[in-house]
């Protein structure tokens, strides 16, 4: 019994050590509006999903972001807490100028209630 409490811990404190260390810089930015105007939500993502909270839930409608590492990296969003419902993603090395500026094309505008940075391998 004892092994069996044990090995999540072991399991979440190492992922959690290699997904902070992955996370090291890089920066994510949610607008309210398309073409990244209204407010604007930071987030520098130091977990492996983001569950939303605030004004920023439901709100957003364009997204910037800058990872250190982009090569072998998505960038996804989901319309349910924890990673979870429709995920629409983007390549992490996606120009700057061509990340997402208007989620309702993308079928996803004021629905988003988290997100992730996922690396590949």
């Amino acid at each position: 019994m004892k092994f069996i409490l044990i090995l999540p811990t072991l399991i979440t404190s190492l992922s959690s050590r290699h997904l902070e260390r992955r996370a090291d810089g890089d920066t994510l930015s949610l607008y309210e509006h398309s073409s990244y105007n209204g407010r604007e939500w930071k987030f520098t993502p130091r977990i492996f999903c983001k569950t939303l909270d605030g004004d920023a839930r439901n709100q957003a409608s364009s997204a910037h972001w800058r990872v250190k590492a982009p090569r072998n990296f998505k960038v996804q969003f989901y319309t349910e807490d924890n990673c979870r419902g429709n995920m629409k993603e983007w390549p992490g090395d996606q120009r700057y100028e061509d990340q997402p500026s208007n989620f309702g094309a993308d079928g996803i505008n004021d629905v988003i209630k988290s997100f992730r940075l996922v690396q590949q391998d």
